[in-house]
């Protein structure tokens, strides 16, 4: 298997990392501008790892990854279904997601599958939410909150996110909300602990959407500071870290068992960038193996086994925490 990823920051590294581990026999090559960047990102890897400066480099590769800055993932991907490569996107990107979705009908034409917002939020979050339908009867309402951020791009993203407008299901149509709005208190786990969010130009709603249409509510929130809410319309104003640090993710589902309701409740603190990574790597190591549909673009909402993704993640370091309790 020819699995190619583009882009080597942050994520970009950590997915060929995680890539390496799950699917050590296939041949992996990194795609980067950047050469001397992704080399070095190579050479850590080790032996039989290509450097390319385009996609269209090289064999046609059997997956890509793009792990690029919002606004690149349309035309890559276009470009990786041309080529009947299968795509995985870790964008967190409204834009993006929209765009994505609109070349359905081009990933089922060429039987490919297009796996969207392989990261933490959106990623993780879809797949816990699943989780948690899955021991349901009826889903009846969703609210992710997120917190931390990945590499530089993400940085930025989430920067624009906060003031972005806000997309909210409630009662069968959408509702937009002022972004940096709707304060809320989330719990997320001890790393991390409790932080106020805020409305924001998140897009789980979207991807959410499409696996549950009969949801009553789907909001998403992220965590800010006053000083986040103030200079969010403006430029950022010092440079972002090369890796965000800590992050965390709160995934609250309310919905019913047997006529009774009840609320789940699941959360984690890691490394932002780490876990875009490694979901990026089971979504690849996940095509073909009836954890996904077959051909189609989706997102992690729409996994089949969501234990089996579950126990994988875990083995690369990904810890998920359950809420047990009364509040």
């Amino acid at each position: 298997m020819q699995v190619t990823v583009v882009g080597s920051g942050a994520t970009g590294a950590r997915a060929a990392r995680a890539l390496r581990r799950l699917l050590p026999t296939a041949q992996l090559a990194i795609v980067d501008r950047h050469r001397a960047k992704a080399e070095r990102v190579a050479e850590q890897l080790g032996a039989g790892v290509q450097v390319r400066a385009a996609l269209a480099d090289g064999p046609p590769p059997d997956a890509v990854v793009l792990c690029v800055p919002a606004g690149l993932h349309e035309a890559l991907a276009i470009e990786a279904l041309h080529a009947d490569a299968h795509v995985v996107s870790v964008t967190d990107s409204i834009p993006d997601v929209n765009a994505l979705f609109n070349l359905a009908p081009e990933a089922e034409r060429r039987h490919r599958s297009l796996v969207i917002g392989a990261g933490f939020s959106p990623g993780l979050s879809c797949l816990l939410v699943r989780h948690a339908a899955d021991r349901f009867d009826e889903l009846e309402e969703v609210a992710v909150s997120k917190s931390g951020t990945g590499g530089p791009d993400c940085a930025r993203q989430h920067h624009r996110a906060l003031v972005a407008q806000n997309w909210e299901w409630r009662d069968g149509q959408w509702v937009r909300r002022r972004g940096s709005s709707g304060r809320r208190l989330a719990w997320f786990p001890d790393l991390i602990g409790p932080l106020d969010c805020y409305r924001a130009g998140l897009p789980e709603p979207f991807l959410l959407q499409r696996s549950f249409p009969t949801v009553r509510r789907l909001t998403a929130r992220m965590a800010a500071t006053r000083r986040d809410r103030l200079t969010g319309w403006l430029p950022m104003l010092r440079p972002p870290h090369a890796d965000g640090g800590p992050g965390g993710l709160l995934v609250e589902a309310w919905g019913r068992r047997d006529g009774v309701p009840e609320v789940l409740v699941y959360g984690a603190a890691d490394n932002p960038a780490a876990v875009a990574g490694s979901m990026a790597a089971v979504a690849v190591s996940g095509l073909g193996g009836g954890w996904f549909p077959a051909a189609g673009a989706f997102g992690f909402s729409a996994c089949r086994d969501t234990v089996a993704v579950l126990t994988i993640l875990r083995e690369l370091g990904v810890e998920v925490s359950t809420f047990e309790g009364a509040a």
